[in-house]
């Protein structure tokens, strides 16, 4: 479904380079997958759903509930001075042999351009691949579980060009306006918490820059 009412930031086209992905230096993120996985039993009937995003739209209790119980969530966000740029929790629920196809996410002049992705269980041997689309995105809405509209970017009609994948073994600090997949291979539910910005924040400054396959045919 497309909705022209909403104003997206056009996702990048025929770049030479791009910010992708990096991995965070923290320390103690196994113990907030640990809280969160325990906060998590009390709603293993979404968890054990196939291919859901959790947000606070859907579950304003379990944002509480981690904004209280995970106070290390907000200590780290303090420390790199990201806290005001703090918008919201998400859980991300993959079948096994699942994936969320090619896309970029549906970015406006408020929302941050980039996520922090904590792994919950099931993330080892998943991966996430940025690609390099040989046509522009076209934009699609769909429809969450509530009703709210979720515009992102399509790719569906492109071919594509791997740039750079990673696997969710540790914290990642991703940027979610180039075209992205993720991957799940493996018999079990790939999980993890997402941290997500508003514009009030930037942290492409985090994220290095990696050449796209067309910067070769662009000497």
């Amino acid at each position: 479904m497309e909705d022209s009412h909403i104003e997206l930031i056009e996702p990048p086209f025929d770049e030479k380079e791009l910010q992708c992905w990096t991995y965070l230096d923290w320390v103690n993120w196994e113990t907030i997958r640990d809280k969160v996985l325990k906060i998590l039993e009390d709603y293993e009937r979404l968890t054990s759903r196939h291919g859901i995003t959790i947000t606070s739209r859907h579950l304003p209790d379990l944002y509480e509930r981690i904004d209280n119980e995970v106070p290390e969530i907000k200590d780290f966000l303090r420390s790199k001075g990201w806290e005001d740029g703090f918008a919201d929790y998400a859980v991300v629920v993959i079948e096994p042999n699942g994936e969320f196809q090619k896309h970029s996410d549906g970015i406006t002049k408020e929302s941050g351009n980039c996520r922090i992705l904590v792994p919950l269980s099931g993330t080892e041997g998943c991966s996430t691949i940025f690609w390099e689309p040989d046509q522009p995105a076209k934009k699609i809405v769909a429809l969450s579980t509530d009703g709210t509209s979720m515009p992102f970017w399509s790719y569906t009609h492109a071919n594509c060009y791997e740039i750079t994948r990673f696997e969710l073994d540790k914290p990642v600090l991703m940027h979610i306006a180039p075209c992205h997949e993720v991957e799940n291979h493996t018999t079990g539910m790939r999980m993890n918490l997402w941290i997500s910005f508003n514009s009030k924040v930037n942290l492409l400054p985090e994220i290095p820059y990696v050449e796209t396959p067309i910067a070769k045919t662009k000497i």
